[in-house]
């Protein structure tokens, strides 16, 4: 899957361990950097929603236009805000029903403290 961000500061956490670490903790940059070695080898954006680990789920309210993943764990406080979309990086999430097996575009919105 080609991966993008939305923010610059978000694709420098994903990136760069020693600011995943920094900012996250230890166990949760290896979680961090595990989740987007995974997704940058999954072949589409089922993948990532089968994915047991992630335990993907869509949000509600005013973020339902966005899906979850776990970094590490369901214990853990952290989770990656993600949204499938096209090579323009518009939003494919009201067809997502449908197509999930050919998205192979994601949008990493952020890095979230779900604590």
């Amino acid at each position: 899957m080609e991966i993008f961000y939305r923010k610059t500061q978000t694709e420098k956490l994903c990136t760069n361990f020693k600011n995943a670490q920094r900012k996250l903790g230890y166990k949760p940059a290896i979680g961090l950097k595990k989740a987007i070695g995974f997704i940058e080898s999954a072949t589409s954006f089922e993948a990532v929603m089968n994915y047991g680990p992630f335990h993907y789920h869509r949000l509600q309210g005013n973020l339902k236009d966005i899906c979850s993943l776990d970094i590490d764990g369901r214990n853990s406080k952290w989770r990656l805000y993600v949204r499938p979309v096209n090579s323009d990086g518009e939003s494919l999430i009201t067809e997502l029903a449908d197509k999930k097996s050919e998205i192979i575009h994601i949008l990493i919105m952020e890095v979230n403290d779900h604590g």
